[in-house]
């Protein structure tokens, strides 16, 4: 009798501890989930933070696509500290966006302008992560306006 108990004892204990490591396992990918969420969330409005700076040139009278090109178009190369743009985000993530101007064409509405295509990535660990990309039109909207 005491052999049977033993092993009923045993069979309980290694049950609760697969019901326990299920719980961990369950909480850890929790943490991780919500982890990855923030990052990609703070990338998205990086991203959008950047669509609007870059669209702010549009309503500047004195606008040329060579100031866009100034301020953005070296911003070429994630993996090259010199030819990115780097932010640390409030969470805490290090961020590196990239910017690809394409030349003056015509958009939608027979419009010309630009199109600008900013790319977002994380550094974690020492690795480059892509989290999320934009594609914005840049307009000389001053010359189109009537007083």
């Amino acid at each position: 009798m005491a052999t049977g108990q033993t092993l009923l004892s045993i069979g309980a204990f290694v049950l609760l501890s697969i019901i326990a490591v299920n719980i961990n396992r369950t909480h850890v990918q929790a943490v991780h989930n919500m982890v990855e969420n923030q990052a990609r969330t703070d990338a998205l409005i990086v991203g959008r933070d950047l669509c609007d700076r870059i669209q702010r040139h549009s309503y500047n009278p004195a606008f040329d696509f060579n100031q866009l090109e100034a301020e953005f178009g070296n911003l070429d190369n994630v993996n090259d500290p010199g030819r990115r743009w780097s932010f640390t985000s409030p969470s805490g993530y290090t961020l590196h966006a990239t910017f690809d101007i394409s030349n003056e064409r015509t958009l939608a509405l027979g419009q010309t302008g630009r199109l600008v295509t900013v790319a977002v990535f994380l550094e974690e660990e020492g690795e480059i992560i892509p989290k999320a990309t934009y594609v914005t039109a840049v307009l000389p909207i001053h010359e189109s306006v009537n007083p």
